[in-house]
């Protein structure tokens, strides 16, 4: 039988598959919708630290950002404005693969 289950997150998201029987359908749905790796590095105490040193990191960068630019930093044409959003992208980006890291173990 084919079975379609639907998850709603920032979107909806559907995920069709194949089961014997509704037991192993409800079986099959649980391991997509709870996949042990994500929830793993959703409880870890790393994922706590890993998200503060990130936003400890970017609240400091827009920190010395002049008054003008605190007003728009992602709009503002500035040299300074400019540099704290390339730091700012780093930053996500080194948050984002550490997290992505604690999935994997």
């Amino acid at each position: 039988m084919e079975y379609c289950i639907t998850m709603e997150q920032t979107r909806r998201i559907a995920v069709w598959f194949n089961a014997d029987s509704d037991e192993a359908a409800e079986e099959k749905a649980l391991e997509i919708y709870h996949i042990k790796r994500y929830r793993h590095a959703l409880a870890a105490p790393e994922k706590k630290q890993i998200c503060q040193e990130a936003d400890a990191a970017l609240q400091a960068a827009y920190d010395q950002l002049p008054p003008e630019d605190k007003k728009h930093p992602f709009t503002a044409q500035s040299e300074t404005a400019r540099d704290y959003r390339l730091t700012a992208r780093k930053l996500l980006d080194q948050k984002y693969t550490a997290l992505a890291n604690l999935c994997q173990e």
